[in-house]
């Protein structure tokens, strides 16, 4: 039971930090910093990893836009 709640709040933690990230560097680091603790076929990997993509799809569409912005 204690390692069921462990782990989620592992996952919780991890989440946030990419969730946080304000840039895909900030996203890299938070994906080294707390995903490579979780085995490559856990079901916690697999929902970060799908967070991770997301965010990441989010956050190269916010730089593309700055970039527009900027561009005028």
């Amino acid at each position: 039971m204690m390692q069921i709640q462990l782990t989620r709040a592992l996952e919780a933690v991890a989440a946030d930090a990419l969730w946080g990230a304000s840039s895909t560097d900030e996203l890299q680091a938070a994906w080294g910093d707390h995903c490579a603790e979780f085995a490559d076929e856990s079901p916690e990997r697999a929902r970060l990893l799908k967070l991770f993509d997301d965010r990441l799809e989010i956050l190269r569409l916010a730089e593309r836009l700055g970039s527009y912005l900027r561009a005028g």
